[in-house]
């Protein structure tokens, strides 16, 4: 696995890194929206969980453009040949995700009530179907933005593509933790290491927000697991 700089470079070759520039800002950046995202899962019984995300996918989304700024084009650069391969790979993670659920339940029988307890959390305040897939998206590019941008830019040059996928995967995981649920948490860092790996590969969050944005959408959306 290899890690690419996200980075700047100007003709004479003197690159710039915009997140490195302002690490306080960056790493306080961070922090905030790890927690709106965390009160967001929290709150989750007693707060619209739709406008509490998404207020978290704002100031994320805010955030990590101005923070990341010039690099923004070579993380979101499109390769078609890769991109057809995440969206495979985002189908191929909703059928495990699906087969997985069963043979846990089947295991796992008191499992069923504690996920239908989430979709219920989920549906009571949810918008009409093309809004929520909306919404879903626009919070996947939040996320991706944050933990698999602006958190990577954050981290030193010379770590290897591994340290970078158990560190954004940890980072991504924190909101699950701090929201309190261990099916999410787990949910969390099953396939958040899949994005940290592909980020990590790849250079790049393309792929790794069409997979998740494919994921999210048909889970917990298109084809709910209950």
């Amino acid at each position: 696995l290899r890690i690419f700089s996200t980075g700047t470079c100007d003709r004479s070759g003197v690159c710039e890194d915009p997140v490195r520039k302002n690490t306080p800002a960056s790493f306080v950046s961070l922090v905030i929206v790890t927690i709106l995202f965390g009160l967001a899962i929290a709150t989750r019984h007693t707060y619209n969980p739709w406008l509490s995300n998404l207020l978290a996918g704002v100031v994320g989304i805010s955030l990590s453009i101005v923070l990341l700024r010039g690099s923004l084009r070579d993380l979101l650069a499109l390769r078609r040949d890769s991109a057809l391969l995440a969206a495979g790979l985002g189908l191929a993670m909703v059928a495990a995700t699906h087969a997985g659920y069963q043979a846990a339940i089947w295991l796992i029988p008191d499992l069923r009530p504690l996920v239908e307890t989430l979709y219920i959390d989920i549906e009571q305040t949810s918008p009409p179907l093309a809004i929520k897939m909306s919404l879903i998206a626009f919070i996947v590019a939040a996320e991706e933005l944050v933990w698999r941008g602006l958190a990577v830019a954050l981290l030193p040059k010379a770590f290897s593509g591994m340290r970078v996928v158990l560190i954004t995967t940890v980072l991504y995981a924190l909101p699950q933790l701090i929201g309190g649920s261990w099916i999410l948490l787990c949910a969390a860092v099953a396939v958040g290491t899949v994005f940290g790996i592909q980020r990590a590969y790849y250079g790049r969050i393309t792929e790794a927000l069409i997979t998740h944005g494919i994921w999210s959408v048909a889970v917990f959306s298109v084809i709910p697991l209950v």
